[in-house]
């Protein structure tokens, strides 16, 4: 089943500023002598890098695309059809192809179920993986789409959302 994006119940927000407390916390809890034997720099650059949001970034060169598998799909709502008995298996049972895209990426997969301050009331949907989103796409074995487009224009609508991301801090 595909996951929302960008629409988890979770604000961005919200882990951005838990991220700042905990690391206001560590500076606090080190000793002052420790503070003061620090290369201040150094330590700065690694409490950024320790807790700072890992915005994940798409690695669009390395998509790819499984072969097509045979399935079923509802073609009940299909207006350009002759559909005479919507509840037929026929209908709801239809032939079909599915292509899974596969859209590699690197950082912390959870931002992708969190809220930005600026979103979409239609979010992208797909599955997450770890270190990847899997993108399916089905349609009917008698109108065949091109799949190219379609893998594009989501991959363009989750940049936008990741922009709105990174605006916030992430």
């Amino acid at each position: 089943m595909a996951d929302l994006l960008f629409y988890g119940p979770g604000h961005l927000r919200d882990m951005l500023e838990a991220q700042a407390v905990k690391m206001h916390e560590a500076v606090e809890a080190e000793p002052e002598s420790s503070l003061m034997q620090a290369d201040e720099e150094a330590w700065a650059d690694a409490l950024a890098h320790h807790y700072a949001a890992d915005c994940p970034v798409l690695k669009t060169d390395s998509v790819w695309q499984e072969p097509p598998k045979d399935t079923t799909i509802d073609v009940s709502g299909d207006r350009m059809r002759a559909i005479f008995d919507p509840y037929s298996d026929a209908v709801r049972n239809f032939p079909a192809y599915r292509i899974v895209v596969h859209i590699p990426f690197e950082g912390d997969a959870r931002v992708f179920r969190l809220r930005p301050g600026q979103f979409s009331l239609s979010p992208p949907r797909c599955q997450v993986g770890k270190d990847e989103l899997r993108l399916a796409i089905t349609f009917p074995q008698d109108a065949p789409r091109p799949v190219d487009p379609e893998a594009q224009s989501f991959i363009d609508n989750v940049q936008t959302h990741l922009g709105w991301a990174r605006a916030q801090g992430c």
